[in-house]
């Protein structure tokens, strides 16, 4: 299993739709003016939820070997005392995927 935190979270507007657990999928987008490797990380019926961390894209194409692929989602609110409230995302992403997702 590859997991990683979701980048971007809490630049999305509609994060809060995807709070809980869901399932999702990984996909290139090749045409993001800031980073043309970048992945997106989208809810299975295609909402926009935030990206593959640059640090973590080729740990992923070594451990996957291709995209679009699915995922495993995770998304929470976080309210520390003292702090400013937060959406935190993680993923999981399965080698073999046959279907089912743990």
């Amino acid at each position: 299993t590859f997991e990683f935190v979701i980048a971007g979270t809490n630049h999305n507007p509609d994060i809060a739709d995807f709070k809980g657990e869901f399932r999702g999928r990984l996909v290139p987008d090749p045409t993001n003016e800031y980073d043309h490797n970048a992945i997106r990380v989208e809810h299975e019926d295609g909402g926009f939820v935030g990206y593959v961390p640059r640090k973590e894209q080729q740990e992923l194409w070594n451990f996957k070997g291709n995209l679009p692929c699915p995922c495993y989602c995770y998304v929470e609110y976080k309210k520390e005392k003292g702090e400013r409230p937060y959406y935190l995302g993680h993923c999981y992403v399965v080698a073999d995927y046959y279907g089912e997702l743990p």
